[in-house]
């Protein structure tokens, strides 16, 4: 978790508080917490699109088999599920009842 300074310098800072958040927030999330909602939305655009799915929910491979990103044509649905389910398991993560895992 660091922060490029500018684009101007190679080096990075530490984000001391960004660590401190995510030491209390990340323990009560699964490691495919977001994978868990992408998966069958990148299974879905995937048939649709006429792509096959990689294993890695944000890609897909076209006809011509190469890898494409398709982060940003699913994300809204994705954010759609995660804040659904958000509201209907009553998570609250530092006493905030909105979600807050975006992608």
């Amino acid at each position: 978790m660091t922060v490029p300074i500018s684009r101007d310098f190679t080096y990075n800072y530490f984000n001391s508080q960004a660590v401190e958040c995510a030491k209390v927030i990340l323990p009560n999330f699964k490691s495919t917490y977001i994978t868990q909602f992408a998966k069958p939305q990148q299974l879905k655009y995937c048939m649709e699109n006429n792509l096959t799915p990689a294993d890695i929910w944000m890609w897909a491979f076209d006809q011509n088999n190469q890898k494409i990103c398709i982060t940003d044509a699913i994300k809204n649905e994705v954010q759609l599920l995660l804040n659904n389910a958000a509201v209907k398991n009553h998570q609250s993560v530092l006493g905030y009842s909105d979600h807050i895992l975006y992608i």
